[in-house]
């Protein structure tokens, strides 16, 4: 045998040297210099990108603080819980605060005892998407009194969710003392007006110390109203905030639900030659003041179409806006009801221009490809059946010859003062003028939540028992709409010898249980509180309404209000529920 016996060591070292060369880095690197190049440069690039994406946020940030900052009045935004999640400068001012001592503080610290309930039941209704402007009484950190004009704005989600309010907040100087200015006026209106009738007036007095009091009274109103109008801020305000805020959304979430609230012939226009228009926008009640020019905005353009306005048209076809009115009472102070002159005025302007007053009957014939609508058709419904709408509403009515809808609360008819009786209900059904449609037998009222400090509409919560605590089941819950839904329409079948297919849900909550129990009873045509206008094709479970019926609403304003509506189509979809909630 021969054994042949070869030295491979160095070999065997090269290739341990080639080994360690091919999984040393710096060898990879060298060997692939044009890929580390490629992803230099995409490094770089991508750094570049993120610096400019930076330097426009922050340009935006800057402009949009630019503008709250130097408004004149107070800004205030708060969530869906009531907290303050934005305020600019002035506001914090008005307060006696700064701004970081009034993030995240609830509303309610800011109010004296008096007005927590009355700001609940304005913000009860903000969550329903009505928006509002009133005038009430906040407390400074000092505790002094605040008296302000606000006008209040909701804002939702995609979802249909609430979001929370945007505030715009005017001071109004010396509006404590016209209060009580006017309180003791009207006591002393009473006090002579029962004098005069005790005395039977005096024939040929040439004025009465009556009619000076009077005279006084009405002169009084007018120069508060003045001072109100000089210092309050129109409901535009606040919507043009937020088209400039859009840059940069994140310090309040998301608000693409909120132009569905809003008119959408708004325009906005940033220049740095000239100051913003918010900041102008009450040149004529306040002194002029050296506006600086806003941060450097080079890096940011609009497009001309937001720098053109949208001209409404005067008319519109194929469409039916339905108009939600409450209370008709002379006497009431609630501000979602209406006087009868105001339901007069309101229904002769709107025949005076055009519109015409159709029943929801016919709209429903119109939805069902059974019959067409007149142009510019408009709907009349009263919520709740209020007294009002026999005794006030409908000879205003029947005047003008204007089809209407009570949706009734079926419970309160007959038993709850200050709603209708049972023989008012079959005069309005057989009038032929007004229909009857449903609003709940018993379930119009808020219920605690399993959520501490929280109630939702009872139509759309699993109530809790208050002895034990205990949460209704899914299918208890199901049971209770059931029964209610089945003993409204029983209860108008032995009354009225009929049924009805028309449901306003109470304060507009809904969801799909509701839906289904709501259909398998007889109701086809189902009205909301959301804004808007229903066309052909329109959901007939979720109809859009436009809230008329309210103080703050004037009749010369309604006509170009559906105008608007008409012509702001909805941003989505109608939400698949529509869950209210608010702090109890």
């Amino acid at each position: 045998m021969m054994i042949l016996i070869s030295d491979i060591t160095k070999r065997k070292i090269a290739e341990e040297k080639l080994c360690r060369a091919h999984d040393d880095p710096g060898l990879k690197i060298k060997r692939r210099p044009d890929r580390l190049a490629k992803g230099q440069e995409a490094l770089q690039a991508e750094n570049d990108s993120c610096k400019q994406a930076d330097m426009v946020l922050d340009s935006s940030e800057a402009i949009r603080r630019w503008i709250a900052d130097r408004r004149n009045e107070g800004i205030w935004i708060l969530d869906d819980r009531n907290n303050t999640i934005f305020t600019n400068q002035k506001m914090a001012e008005m307060l006696g605060y700064t701004i970081e001592e009034m993030a995240e503080m609830p509303d309610r610290l800011f109010l004296s005892q008096e007005w927590r309930g009355k700001i609940e039941d304005r913000m009860l209704r903000c969550r329903q998407g009505i928006r509002e402007r009133i005038d009430c009484k906040l407390l400074r950190k000092d505790g002094t009194d605040l008296w302000v004009s606000v006008s209040c704005t909701p804002i939702f989600n995609d979802n249909g969710s609430y979001d929370g309010a945007i505030g715009v907040l005017s001071e109004i100087a010396g509006h404590g003392q016209l209060e009580d200015v006017h309180s003791h006026e009207i006591a002393c209106l009473k006090d002579l007006r029962l004098a005069k009738q005790a005395a039977g007036g005096i024939a040929g007095e040439r004025r009465s110390p009556l009619t000076a009091v009077e005279e006084r009274f009405r002169l009084l109103k007018k120069k508060s109203k003045v001072l109100r109008c000089g210092t309050t801020l129109s409901l535009i305000a606040p919507i043009v905030l937020l088209a400039t805020a859009s840059f940069h959304t994140g310090l309040y979430g998301d608000m693409t639900g909120f132009p569905r609230q809003s008119p959408s012939n708004l325009s906005v226009s940033l220049s740095t030659a000239a100051p913003s228009p918010l900041v102008s926008a009450h040149a004529k009640s306040a002194p002029a003041s050296p506006v600086s020019a806003p941060p450097s905005a080079s890096k940011i353009s609009l497009g001309s179409s937001q720098q053109q306005r949208l001209q409404i048209p005067s008319t519109y076809n194929n469409k039916v806006a339905v108009l939600m009115y409450h209370d008709v009472n002379p006497n009431s102070h609630q501000d979602i009801n209406v006087t009868p002159d105001r339901l007069d005025a309101d229904l002769t302007l709107l025949q005076q221009q055009g519109f015409h007053i159709i029943s929801i009957a016919q709209m429903a014939a119109f939805m069902e490809h059974r019959a067409a609508v007149p142009e510019k058709a408009v709907a009349i419904t009263f919520d709740d059946g209020y007294q009002g709408v026999y005794q006030y509403a409908f000879p205003v009515l029947k005047k003008h010859n204007a089809p209407a809808t009570a949706f009734i609360i079926g419970y309160n008819v007959g038993r709850v003062a200050g709603y209708l009786t049972w023989p008012e209900v079959r005069q309005l059904d057989e009038s032929g003028l007004v229909i009857i449609g449903g609003h709940t037998y018993n379930q119009h009222q808020p219920e605690q939540t399993a959520k501490a400090n929280f109630v939702k509409p009872a139509t759309v919560v699993r109530i809790i028992d208050p002895q034990t605590g205990r949460e209704e089941t899914d299918q208890e819950y199901e049971t209770r709409m059931l029964a209610d839904s089945q003993l409204f329409q029983d209860t108008l079948k032995n009354e009225l010898g009929h049924t009805t297919p028309y449901f306003a849900y109470p304060y507009g909550a809904y969801n799909a249980t509701v839906l289904k129990i709501l259909r398998d009873t007889g109701f086809k045509y189902m009205f909301t509180v959301l804004q808007g206008v229903n066309g052909q094709h329109e959901d007939t479970t979720r109809l859009y309404r436009i809230n008329v019926g309210a103080t703050w609403i004037s009749t010369k304003n309604i006509p170009s209000l559906i105008l608007k509506t008409v012509f702001s189509p909805p941003s989505g979809k109608q939400p698949a529920a529509w869950l209210p909630e608010w702090k109890s």
